[in-house]
């Protein structure tokens, strides 16, 4: 029995409710598999191919469960689990871009405090993507990917162009400027942490790191 108020008895309830969804979809190990790679996986690598060859790997992995014709639906997407970016440049936390924002004079009208609210938000829609593939029968609306992908870069490009100031280039408005920071970017392929899994960040990180 779950002591009062230890939240126990909520958890017990949604694992209750998973239970339910797995029973009622026919195929029982197409179901388990797809839950555990859309909510239990994330993976980043430097190269592009290398993502590619993951996902691929996963979708494989899902296909193999298939034993009947009627059992086949969309595969899960998965594009913001597993990432392409260089896991050792990019801010892990919102301490570190106080510290950028703050040492350069960028944090006048808090810009940290409304980079972190962004990154909340975007977290939530990430968790409602995911859950719209399990819990609320793959239904995804036509341009909610799209969103998401124009939120996700619109923080990126404002968190790459304060760590540019770290290394030294100019993020000028100038056409040489955007040239050169155009170049940085695109031979240091910084990946943020913070914003990229904010909510695994937020409770620590995650439990298990594979390399």
């Amino acid at each position: 029995t779950a002591p009062e108020g230890s939240g126990s008895r909520q958890h017990y309830s949604d694992f209750r409710a998973v239970l339910d969804r797995i029973e009622r979809h026919p195929n029982r190990s197409y179901f388990i598999y797809k839950s555990i790679i859309l909510d239990n996986l994330y993976g980043v690598d430097i190269m592009d191919e290398a993502v590619e060859i993951c996902k691929l790997r996963l979708f494989l992995k899902l296909a193999s469960q298939l034993e009947r014709a009627d059992q086949i639906e969309p595969l899960p997407d998965i594009d913001f689990n597993i990432r392409a970016g260089n896991t050792l440049i990019g801010y892990t936390s919102m301490a570190d871009v106080r510290k950028a924002t703050e040492a350069k004079g960028f944090d006048f009208d808090d810009r940290a405090g409304k980079i972190e609210a962004a990154a909340q938000d975007l977290d939530a829609a990430f968790r409602l993507f995911r859950e719209q593939q399990t819990a609320l029968h793959g239904v995804i609306g036509t341009d909610h990917k799209a969103q998401l992908r124009e939120r996700l870069a619109a923080l990126e490009a404002q968190l790459d162009r304060y760590l540019a100031h770290d290394y030294g280039v100019d993020t000028g408005e100038d056409l040489a400027a955007s040239a050169s920071f155009a170049a940085w970017k695109a031979s240091h392929k910084p990946f943020h942490w913070l914003i990229e899994f904010y909510g695994i960040i937020k409770q620590g990180g995650f439990h298990v790191v594979v390399g």
